[in-house]
């Protein structure tokens, strides 16, 4: 009798740790999604930030390779990050990158219908534990989305007085294009017109009526938006080398991939960008840029090996990050993408071990930088799929019948003593 209650108080056990699992697996509004435990399996590419949130999707913890989710995190202690949301998308497609612009969201998403076609949801986040479903926009064709986002800016969307201006690739052909689609009707988002372009577009951006368009062959082509049913092209100026450029405030910043260094040029005149000053490094240093990230005080200076912080002002180097100032239990890739939020950059780093992964650099002082590798609070809810819940079932299972075959055999040997 002794025997068949210790196995009766180890079934219980083992079903109410299982149960335990899997109420602390799946979240009660998305039960098909289960929380991942850390941040290092991962797309971090496909992230956003705003202020002390962190928005980010991690379709490898979910078993999937078409990621339609992300997770919400309260990083305002980076040492212990807390969920406090998530969205799933409502339209159809897989999410590519992510966008904030405000209190909106834009997720850039690839479709199966029509085939390879590109397009985009809007997600209000103005009470970011509380994403909300506002509209979104698939292209009528198939107009892909070329990118890689180590050589090529993950950025490509840009949103001014409720317009997106979308770049996009035909999948049949050279012609490529920039989108312009209106917004302000969110429940009816409609194409209004295009700007085509025969030489692939490597990037572009916009500093009040005037649309930057980076071309391969060395050309940049400036259009005048203003009239938004009819861009004019105003003029064309070589950028020979540039593969990346940005605009903040009056200043266009092109990375030049030839000769491995980031020219500078005010924008005071529009139509004719002036030099102001280079950055590069000697040679023995590897200076890829691969992104800009901007805010009021810093230009922080995104390449493969190291981040560079430039002092906005005077445009001087205050302090760099490098690769090698930290170990990771795996080789190393590089940085090359990242984001802003209060007083912390968020970096999308590549890793020969995990992938793509994210990483931390703090900036309230300057000269004193903090790091983190985030992980999900020890206190989440821990990654368990289906497969897996049944695995450890069948586990339990078997463990108890044997338990009971060896208690039924001690049995029989006790009575046949007897």
């Amino acid at each position: 009798m002794r025997g068949k209650n210790s196995i009766t108080v180890l079934m219980i056990i083992l079903f109410l740790s299982i149960n335990s699992l899997l109420v602390a697996g799946y979240d009660n509004n998305r039960s098909e999604s289960a929380k991942p435990n850390n941040i290092m399996v991962t797309y971090a590419s496909i992230f956003s930030v705003k202020d002390d949130y962190l928005m980010i999707s991690d379709d490898v913890m979910m078993g999937g390779s078409q990621p339609r989710d992300f997770w919400i995190l309260d990083y305002s202690n980076p040492n212990k990050t807390e969920i406090i949301g998530g969205y799933l998308l409502n339209s159809s497609g897989y999410l590519l990158s992510m966008s904030t612009f405000g209190d909106l969201l834009f997720l850039l998403c690839k479709y199966d219908d029509p085939y390879y076609a590109t397009g985009f949801e809007i997600v209000n986040i103005s009470s970011i534990d509380s994403p909300e479903y506002l509209g979104h926009y698939v292209a009528n064709d198939s107009y892909g989305w070329w990118h890689d986002p180590r050589y090529n800016s993950l950025e490509l969307l840009r949103f001014k007085d409720n317009y997106v201006f979308m770049y996009t690739s035909l999948v049949t052909s050279e012609t490529q294009q920039i989108r312009i689609i209106d917004c302000q009707n969110m429940t009816n988002i409609t194409e209004v017109n295009t700007i085509a372009s025969t030489n692939r577009i490597l990037d572009f951006d916009i500093k009040d009526d005037i649309m930057y368009i980076n071309q391969v062959e060395s050309k940049m082509e400036m259009i005048n938006i203003s009239d938004i049913t009819n861009p004019t092209k105003i003029s064309s100026w070589n950028s020979t080398g540039t593969i990346s450029m940005d605009i903040y405030e009056d200043r266009l910043y092109l990375f030049n991939f030839d000769e491995r260094k980031l020219d500078i040029y005010s924008l005071e005149n529009a139509t004719n960008p002036e030099y102001i000053t280079t950055i590069e490094k000697d040679e023995n240093t590897q200076f890829f840029v691969t992104n800009l990230v901007f805010t009021d005080e810093y230009c922080f200076v995104i390449s493969e090996d190291m981040v560079d912080i430039l002092d906005i002002s005077d445009l001087t180097i205050l302090n760099s990050y490098k690769v090698e100032d930290y170990i990771l239990e795996d080789e190393y890739g590089g940085f090359f993408y990242g984001q802003v939020g209060n007083e912390k950059l968020f970096v999308a780093r590549e890793s020969n071990k995990w992938g793509l992964t994210l990483f931390v650099i703090g900036f309230s002082d300057i000269n004193n930088l903090e790091t983190w590798i985030p992980y999900w609070t020890p206190t989440s809810p821990i990654a368990i799929t289906p497969m897996i819940y049944g695995i450890i079932i069948s586990t339990c299972l078997l463990t108890s019948m044997f338990i009971k075959k060896i208690a039924q055999r001690k049995g029989k040997t006790k009575e046949r003593k007897e």
